[in-house]
């Protein structure tokens, strides 16, 4: 058994979906891209002679390698298994790297794999058209953004380049090009957030006054706009964080997080990661939210 796997399993990410790319040996995971067996083939064999008697001719038998195409013509034996190699692999080596980048960067944010089977679809019906004369590198990050945007998962430009290495104005500028091409230039378009949570707090079926609304609207613009000079995305979920975090400082015990993702484009799972980040943001413990005043943390105050 090989060491980085358990069982039929990806030791990373867990997943049993695997693809052998013939040319290079390699076993990898096709949701985090991880190598799982390095076995490179022999390219050629041939026999050495011992000495000036030696008879035995040498072979150049290959064992395993590509056929060229250049190689097979005028030779029907090589030609039919250029053409039988060319039907076992319906993926462009391009189109494979292509996937392996979308699966690994997507696993940084811990989507579904429903999202990344819809992003693979995305750059099916673009790569002929609106990705033409661009590397797969820029494609895949420039993509995967617009996907997690798409999606209203938070997602920082800086930090996405960072784990694609690409730089953030190639992301920017071609990811816009994908939400055009998509009609929805809307994705990078900032919204109105005040007014969001006025409707977010208007569906809740607990009883909202105006100064717990006036205090959630502070809270709510305050953040809106660090996270958007953060170049980040302020999203559903950060919202629906922002009104739970509210209601925490001011001890409102009946403002969970269940009567929020109840009515809001928000789950229990991205809520909390939304306070998770926000906590990161702003440096403040959440465990101890309740010991804040509202005025404090739109102030600055830490502690």
């Amino acid at each position: 058994m090989n060491p980085v796997t358990i069982g039929e399993s990806c030791k990373e990410c867990g997943s049993k979906d695997f693809t052998y790319i013939e040319r290079l040996g390699e076993k990898t995971c096709d949701e985090c891209g991880l190598v799982l067996v390095v076995n490179p083939f022999e390219e050629t064999t041939h026999m050495i002679a011992i000495n000036d008697d030696d008879k035995r001719g040498k072979t150049i038998g290959r064992l395993g390698s590509i056929i060229r195409k250049s190689d097979a013509y005028g030779n029907k034996d090589k030609f039919a298994l250029y053409r039988e190699q060319v039907r076992s692999q319906p993926e462009t080596e391009s189109d494979r790297t292509a996937r392996l980048l979308i699966n690994s960067t997507l696993s940084y944010y811990n989507v579904s794999s429903d999202l990344k089977r819809r992003t693979q679809k995305y750059y099916d019906m673009m790569k002929r058209d609106l990705f033409r004369g661009l590397d797969v590198e820029r494609r895949c990050a420039s993509l995967t953004f617009y996907v997690l945007k798409e999606a209203d998962i938070v997602c920082n430009i800086q930090e996405h380049s960072r784990r694609t290495l690409v730089k953030p104005n190639d992301i920017s500028r071609f990811a816009r090009k994908i939400a055009r091409h998509q009609r929805n230039s809307t994705v990078f378009i900032t919204r109105n957030h005040e007014q969001r949570a006025q409707t977010l707090m208007s569906r809740m079926e607990v009883e909202i006054d105006d100064y717990f609304r006036a205090n959630a609207l502070r809270v709510v613009e305050y953040v809106s706009r660090h996270v958007e000079s953060l170049d980040m995305r302020f999203a559903d979920t950060m919202l629906a964080a922002c009104i739970w975090m509210t209601g925490q400082m001011m001890s409102r015990h009946d403002i969970t997080q269940s009567a929020i993702c109840k009515h809001w484009n928000s789950s229990h799972v991205g809520l909390r990661g939304a306070v998770v980040t926000l906590s990161e943001i702003f440096q403040i413990d959440r465990k101890t939210l309740s010991d804040m005043q509202v005025e404090d943390f739109v102030s600055g105050v830490r502690y």
